[in-house]
């Protein structure tokens, strides 16, 4: 178990998202990255309320939206994770934002031990990135 959580960090997913190509207001990019240094601080609560103000502007921004999911993971909040990490898979762009999104929801479930629901989004995740070893282990973990 000990080896899972460090794979689970060492994915990346769990780190501050920068998106390319996502278009950014200048209000929307500012608390992105207010959120963004918040969260390498481990300042978890600093950056929920940047990410929120940024999502306040910009509803549908997909680093916002999957950076809340971070943080309310790394709070141990794994309701609100899964909440925010299914509404980001509906809005991403790019098939590897939604693999990312589902990695992380694939996660968030197994920290609740819902095994069944952690192996279907690890599945969808390897349907958008089927080279992702990381996501590739975690679903044989589950």
């Amino acid at each position: 178990m000990k080896q899972f959580v460090y794979i689970c960090l060492a994915v990346g997913g769990l780190l501050p998202l920068s998106v390319q190509g996502q278009v950014f207001t200048p209000k929307v990019k500012t608390y992105v990255r207010e959120g963004n240094k918040a969260y390498e601080e481990k300042s978890y609560v600093d950056a929920e309320v940047s990410y929120k103000k940024a999502l306040e502007e910009e509803e549908e921004n997909f680093a916002a939206r999957f950076n809340l999911g971070n943080t309310h993971y790394q709070r141990k909040n794994y309701d609100k994770a899964i909440e925010e990490y299914k509404k980001a898979s509906v809005m991403a762009g790019e098939p590897s934002d939604q693999a990312l999104a589902y990695h992380n929801l694939g996660n968030s479930f197994l920290e609740k031990k819902d095994y069944k629901k952690a192996i279907s989004a690890f599945k969808d995740a390897l349907k958008r990135n089927p080279n992702d070893a990381d996501t590739r282990y975690n679903l044989a973990y589950a």
